[in-house]
């Protein structure tokens, strides 16, 4: 009875830990995620591009936006020149995308290798990019919007 009691507990355990691990992946981002991150944002994405993850909160106050992105190299330069970071200039001393803890795959700060920045786009909504270059080809893109 003892060993069946351990058992049970460890399987319960083991159900546990891996539930959690799959709920840090993100689900498919779907056409209509898609479409609302171009809207949110005003960024064009390329045809090129492979959305990761997307999650949209509803609060009570101001609604946020976390998404994940990859780029390849060669269609980067074209889709800046077309976002509202065209005359910023992105910086590489510090991250301004924050980790969302709730999210398992938004945590740009474990990067080595980066670009980021922020701009305000109308209606005091603040858009924030970090992009990754640890892996090179494709860059990732970590996107926050925000209201303020």
């Amino acid at each position: 009875m003892k060993h069946l009691v351990i058992t049970l507990t460890i399987l319960l355990a083991l159900t546990v830990l891996l539930s959690c691990s799959r709920a840090k992946q993100p689900a498919p981002v779907t056409a209509q995620q898609q479409a609302a991150l171009a809207q949110l944002t005003t960024l064009s994405f390329p045809p090129s591009t492979r959305y990761i993850g997307f999650q949209y909160n509803n609060n009570f106050l101001d609604d946020d936006m976390y998404a994940k992105v990859e780029i390849p190299a060669k269609d980067l330069d074209a889709f800046l020149a077309t976002s509202p970071f065209k005359d910023e200039d992105l910086q590489t001393k510090r991250i301004e995308t924050f980790d969302n803890d709730d999210l398992g795959w938004f945590k740009p700060s474990s990067i080595k290798s980066f670009k980021s920045g922020t701009v305000w786009l109308p209606n005091a909504k603040g858009l924030i990019i970090t992009i990754d270059y640890d892996q090179h080809d494709p860059v990732v893109i970590y996107i926050s919007w925000h209201e303020t």
